[in-house]
């Protein structure tokens, strides 16, 4: 699921106004959480607190009509859906990473793997699975919130799922992000005419602020355990270590271009670490 939220910021004259985010409800989310808690700390003016509406996955149509109909001003998205987006409206564009290697392999202990299921939307999930197992699996697209479902009842051998929802599976669970650790499973996004706004300056702020508090063991069990209601204890932090999981600064890493469904990186300076 997507959460927009909306912000009520101030502007150069110190006026409320605003800003509507749209965030998804897994492990990336979490930034925003904690960015709309550091801006207690930076002054964002939040008036009159945080209205949340459900919308759909972020590889939905939906979403992407939802920024293209300026709906939002920023979002969180997968790099497949941003990459349509922008393909297709040149009136977005995308910021940077701003979480890595979230996704986690799930698959069944003790039997052959056959068959994968991954969320449908997100291609680069098939490709990465494809290169790992070759040939010898079927992959199958499926709806993001059926796929614990399917792999509960044994429909499919392994899922493709954010780290949040592979804590509560059992199975062998294995990085997708490759040698490199540098698999992008989330984006910011942002319309052109919003990113010159004392706004959007202030909000990097906060989310600079938020991606350092979640690089801190403690911080991030915190923030799981009240913001998901899941259980981040030493064994779920070391699991996160292990997936390399890690939010970065959206700035530090500028993405040279969207084509192909491959994003390439340049600049890794600066980079949140935990």
């Amino acid at each position: 699921m997507i959460v927009v939220t909306a912000l009520h910021l101030g502007d150069e004259k110190g006026l409320p106004i605003l800003v509507n985010i749209g965030a998804p409800g897994d492990t990336a989310g979490l930034l925003l959480a904690v960015a709309v808690e550091e801006s207690e700390n930076i002054d964002l003016q939040l008036r009159r607190g945080i209205e949340t509406l459900l919308v759909n996955d972020c590889c939905a149509v939906v979403s992407q009509w939802a920024m293209s109909s300026e709906s939002l001003d920023l979002a969180l998205m997968c790099p497949d859906s941003a990459l349509a987006l922008v393909e297709r409206d040149n009136r977005f564009e995308v910021v940077g990473p701003i979480l890595m290697n979230a996704e986690v392999l799930v698959t069944k202990k003790d039997r052959p793997i056959l068959s994968i299921g991954f969320a449908q939307g997100r291609i680069r999930h098939a490709e990465h699975v494809a290169s790992t197992f070759k040939d010898s699996v079927a992959v199958s697209a499926m709806l993001p919130a059926s796929l614990p479902y399917a792999y509960e009842k044994n429909v499919v051998d392994g899922v493709v799922v954010d780290f949040l929802t592979a804590l509560t599976l059992n199975g062998n669970k294995t990085s997708l992000a490759g040698a490199e650790k540098h698999n992008i499973s989330y984006v910011l996004v942002v319309r052109k005419s919003f990113r010159k706004s004392l706004a959007y300056t202030q909000l990097l702020t906060a989310i600079e602020k938020a991606t350092y508090k979640l690089a801190q063991p403690d911080e991030l069990s915190r923030v799981v355990t009240q913001y998901k209601n899941k259980k981040m204890g030493t064994k779920e932090i070391e699991l996160w270590q292990k997936m390399q999981v890690r939010f970065v600064i959206p700035t530090s890493m500028l993405i040279a271009s969207l084509k192909s469904r491959e994003l390439n990186l340049q600049n890794t300076e600066n980079v949140v670490t935990n």
